[in-house]
């Protein structure tokens, strides 16, 4: 059985690079590190040798159990990382609460590719599409970059406190604001094609579904999308189905519960990340 890397501090965002076969995680006070995994024999047997030296937690990255290998550092806690392939090379995005969007070359991580600036409140969401990124956060704004840090395109959602999560499926990207509802949003991606390019029509809503009970997150197989509810009782997994058009629930598949147990868990800390609470969306 295969052992994990103590790690130095809280986390706060994971990605995973099959090609390095690396897993990039973020922490609460703005650094990024890689670990190995899957550990290959010769690494797995170092680290069992080396996990038995001390029982006193590790607090410094020379400790010899620490496993995590240094990529870059932001000034603020890092909330969310995308890995991006591009025309251009490899990218780390890196998203903060002091409303950057860093692109850093990767595996090359001290240089700096673009920035993206724009957003006037933390960046909770990112997720990278081909030849850019599209991040979301405490301000309402679903933005579209290219790898250069230009801004193509943006939406506002009416409703909810900030941007939860931004997930892709195919030529759209799933929007969840904090606590409230689904807003599905078309994404035309540029292809090498100049006709393309120049059809680039930026973010357009296609399709809203609310719901009467808080999302949590959304996900996908296939043609089949999930959405998990914060729900005490009833539903707390919807299905739905991709018509081709529009996404349809699928009714005889409903996920229920009878009753939930209390929790201690915060479902709702992203707006903790705002500097000043209770001035709203201006910081």
């Amino acid at each position: 059985m295969a052992k994990n890397s103590a790690l130095l501090k809280r986390p706060s965002a994971i990605a995973y690079d099959q090609q390095t076969a690396k897993i990039i995680l973020a922490d609460k006070t703005g650094e990024v590190h890689s670990f190995p995994w899957p550990l290959s024999p010769s690494e797995q047997e170092h680290y069992n040798r080396i996990n038995t030296l001390s029982k006193d937690p590790v607090t410094r990255p020379e400790d010899e159990r620490f496993m995590g290998t240094f990529l870059l550092g932001h000034s603020s806690s890092v909330v969310a990382v995308s890995l991006l392939s591009s025309r251009l090379g490899r990218f780390l995005v890196t998203v903060d609460r002091d409303e950057h969007v860093r692109i850093s070359v990767f595996p090359e991580t001290y240089i700096i590719h673009a920035m993206g600036l724009g957003h006037t409140a933390f960046v909770s969401a990112v997720v990278s599409v081909r030849e850019g990124i599209i991040s979301g956060g405490g301000d309402k704004r679903i933005i579209q970059w290219d790898v250069d840090g230009n801004n193509k395109a943006e939406y506002t959602c009416e409703n909810g406190s900030c941007v939860r999560w931004i997930r892709k499926w195919k030529d759209e990207i799933v929007v969840v604001c904090d606590g409230y509802l689904q807003i599905l949003l078309n994404f035309a991606e540029q292809r090498s094609s100049i006709v393309e390019i120049l059809q680039l029509d930026g973010l357009r809503p296609v399709q809203k579904i609310e719901m009467d009970t808080p999302v949590l997150d959304v996900a996908f197989l296939d043609d089949t999308m999930y959405i998990s509810l914060d729900a005490k009782q009833g539903q707390w997994v919807k299905e739905y189905t991709h018509t081709g058009k529009e996404w349809k629930i699928i009714e005889s598949n409903q996920w229920e519960i009878t009753k939930r147990e209390e929790t201690s868990v915060e479902m709702y800390w992203l707006e903790k990340m705002r500097k000043r609470i209770g001035q709203g969306d201006e910081e």
